[in-house]
């Protein structure tokens, strides 16, 4: 969910918000009328705003976990790192929807709801899901923690709902789904019907884990044969 209007205590229209894919653009304020556009870096952060004349008026200065390095400008703005709200001056955390992150520490202040109800399941097609997630925390031991922000990878990814996990399950789902077309491929009376199936099983794995390492690169292409997961895939991972 994003704010795309701000109101004051008696209802009174205070600030619009324009978005584009889920990055905020835009900024109009009602009193007095003025306008701000955003500049973003490429994990969203805010590193610059313009007014109407394209003249800089404020600049932002962040390390990996976000905090600030120090900023030009007066601007009175609260969406910085990431491009997600930060709230200074009531609890000095970015607020990320499903639970607060503090930059500071570099974690969250709470267990991702996903890993800490242990994965409970929200998907028409979890089985598959869940036991993906529980072979991640088997052979990626750092994934069990609950509190760890972008896997301790703020570098090259960002976590924009607080909800880390879920991406580990939509991975798993499209795994699953390969899983299954796969050994659909497989001729009936095919002599070592077995092995194939396991050979299934280690190909889409093996795309899983290339899922969730690469989460700001293209995802990984489909196998020739899971054609049919291309729905999936884009119902999952429509900005991909």
């Amino acid at each position: 969910m994003y704010a795309v209007c701000e109101f004051g205590g008696h209802l009174d229209l205070k600030a619009k918000y324009v978005y584009a894919n889920g990055m905020l653009l835009a900024r109009y304020d009602a009193s007095p009328a003025d306008t701000h556009y955003y500049h973003h870096d490429g994990l969203g952060s805010v590193i610059g705003m313009t007014n109407e004349n394209g003249n800089v008026e404020q600049s932002y200065f962040y390390d990996d976990f976000g905090n600030s390095l120090g900023s030009w400008g007066n601007v009175n703005n609260h969406y910085l790192y990431t491009g997600q709200e930060y709230e200074g001056t009531i609890s000095g955390l970015y607020n990320l929807r499903a639970r607060y992150y503090d930059s500071g520490v570099g974690r969250f202040v709470s267990e991702d709801p996903v890993l800490g109800a242990q994965h409970s399941c929200y998907m028409s097609r979890c089985f598959t899901s869940l036991t993906y997630l529980q072979q991640v925390r088997l052979f990626e031991p750092m994934e069990s923690n609950a509190y760890l922000y972008c896997g301790n990878n703020p570098t090259n990814n960002r976590d924009i709902t607080g909800l880390q996990a879920d991406w580990y399950a939509a991975c798993g789902e499209v795994a699953g789904c390969i899983l299954e077309e796969c050994k659909k491929n497989i001729p009936p009376d095919y002599p070592c019907r077995s092995e194939e199936k396991e050979k299934c099983v280690d190909e889409s794995y093996d795309w899983f884990l290339d899922c969730i390492r690469y989460k700001t690169t293209p995802l990984p292409p489909l196998p020739y044969y899971a054609y049919l997961c291309l729905g999936l895939l884009y119902e999952l991972f429509p900005y991909e």
